[in-house]
């Protein structure tokens, strides 16, 4: 007679006193050993019985930070858990209730964050202290990773996040603004209004190169067409020239036009 397994799975578990089905990776809150801790949080791997029907999951345990070797830092969320690599075996009835651990990215978009609703963007290993991964983007002039409880303002121009307080601002500041550049940015565009057109660009270079090469030029060679640079011809070139020019190039462009009135006339 074959001999009966001490153990077998089950689909399922209906914790105690509730109607809450718990299946094989639901995120569980668990009775802590101590009455004035938190629950703690695991996922569920495995469900079984033994042969006296006693309930037992197998779980991979969640840990908070300030559980974790490091402890909390400032850019931990009050939601914010670690996978770990700590795998045990507890009794399913010490299952408080379910609860949901989204990725960041999906917790990020939530409407309302409900009393069980957890994330995680780290994995944590246990005997090292190690994180997976080691590292993360990092934001405002603190250079800190993003922690979903802190309310932050985006740059318009360079889309980078900030802190109202790095910055200077009240949330009531924060939050009556209706567009936010940051202090690099702002001093780029002041310094790109004051900043005189050089030489190089569009209309004027083309402008400017024309003019002085037909100056430049003997009158046969400009063209294919003979041209006669008498004083009226300066006087009107001169005109059309000044017009498509700013001011702020006047000085360069005088010296330029009296070097050219003088190479002309010297051909």
């Amino acid at each position: 007679m074959a001999k009966r397994p001490e153990k077998r799975n089950l689909p399922l578990h209906i914790i105690t006193g509730t109607t809450n089905v718990v299946r094989v990776g639901d995120c569980v809150l668990m009775r802590p050993s101590e009455n004035d801790k938190a629950p703690y949080v695991a996922r569920v791997d495995k469900i079984e019985a033994d042969k006296n029907k006693h309930t037992f999951v197998h779980v991979t345990w969640y840990y908070r930070p300030e559980e974790s070797m490091g402890g909390r830092r400032e850019f931990h969320g009050s939601k914010e858990l670690f996978l770990s690599d700590h795998h045990d075996v507890q009794s399913a009835y010490t299952i408080e209730g379910k609860c949901t651990v989204h990725t960041f990215k999906n917790y990020t978009k939530l409407k309302c964050v409900g009393p069980d609703d957890y994330y995680s963007r780290f994995e944590y290993k246990v005997a090292t202290g190690d994180f997976i991964p080691d590292r993360v983007a990092v934001y405002c002039k603190c250079e800190m990773p993003y922690n979903p409880d802190d309310l932050m303002v985006q740059c318009e121009h360079c889309k980078d996040w900030y802190h109202p307080g790095c910055v200077g601002l009240t949330t009531e500041q924060t939050k009556q603004l209706a567009e936010f550049v940051c202090s690099d940015c702002s001093a780029s565009l002041k310094k790109s209004v004051n900043t005189p057109v050089p030489l190089s660009s569009g209309k004027v270079l083309t402008e400017l190169a024309c003019f002085f090469s037909c100056c430049a030029k003997a009158p046969e060679e400009v063209s294919g067409a003979v041209v006669k640079m008498d004083e009226d011809s300066f006087h009107h070139a001169h005109q059309d020239f000044v017009q498509c020019t700013a001011l702020e190039l006047m000085p360069v462009l005088f010296i330029y036009y009296l070097i050219s009135v003088v190479s002309c006339f010297c051909q």
